[in-house]
């Protein structure tokens, strides 16, 4: 059946704006987001700490990036992580322009177990092999030794689960009924809402960056405007 009344339609509906599916930042956007988030005591060099013994053991060569990708993360949730990565960026030269060269990297790993060292350190020198007669280089290091290795052991284990949000999935699901473009949709999804109905709400534009995917390519502008369903 033809979709004009569809096409219609939409040219008639102004929409109140909302914030696109899309654009709600979950999981690693958050981490990413970390110039926004609260920052931690100043880092330490990363020379000759455990993470270098780790690029050697297990061969990590460099990325295409340019940065030596080493996942661990321990039990940190991502908020942490991001408070890490935000100490980073504002107090080491240069950080700014090479982000991708060392968040999730090396240099942000063993960040991320001095980080672990702070939050767990009363557990760490409660373990018989701490030094405790040892002079405070010696228990520095124990410390941030024993803060990798739990690292290592507690990548996976956090309680930081981000569980499936079930209404951005249906948002989502509208949002691609609502502005796809394909031969399915025909004219009615060719950027048509609003078009006879004035602006939306605060002169939103409902399709600006919106993800490629809702463009289907399969809709040319001399198609038919019937649904063959």
């Amino acid at each position: 059946m033809a979709n004009f009344g569809i096409l219609a339609g939409r040219r008639a509906i102004w929409f109140g704006q909302w914030t696109h599916a899309h654009d709600v930042p979950v999981g690693e956007d958050i981490i990413y987001a970390f110039h926004d988030l609260i920052s931690l005591p100043r880092l330490k060099d990363i020379q000759h700490l455990p993470v270098g013994r780790c690029l050697q053991q297990q061969g990590i060569k460099t990325s295409l990036t340019g940065g030596y990708t080493v996942k661990y993360c321990g039990d940190l949730t991502v908020v942490q992580q991001a408070q890490v990565a935000h100490r980073i960026f504002d107090n080491i030269e240069e950080a700014q322009e090479t982000v991708v060269q060392w968040l999730g990297c090396a240099a942000f790993t063993q960040a991320l177990s001095i980080m672990l060292a702070y939050n767990k350190r009363s557990i760490l020198e409660a373990d018989p092999d701490y030094p405790r007669d040892g002079n405070t280089d010696a228990q520095e290091e124990f410390i941030l030794d024993a803060a990798w290795t739990t690292l290592l052991k507690q990548t996976g284990r956090s309680t930081d689960v981000i569980p499936t949000d079930v209404d951005l999935e249906c948002l989502s699901v509208l949002e691609q009924h609502l502005f796809e473009k394909s031969a399915q949709s025909g004219s009615a999804g060719n950027y048509q809402w609003d078009m006879d109905g004035g602006n939306h709400q605060h002169g939103w534009d409902t399709y600006a960056g919106l993800p490629s995917h809702l463009n289907h390519e399969d809709h040319n502008e001399g198609d038919s405007d019937c649904d063959e369903k």
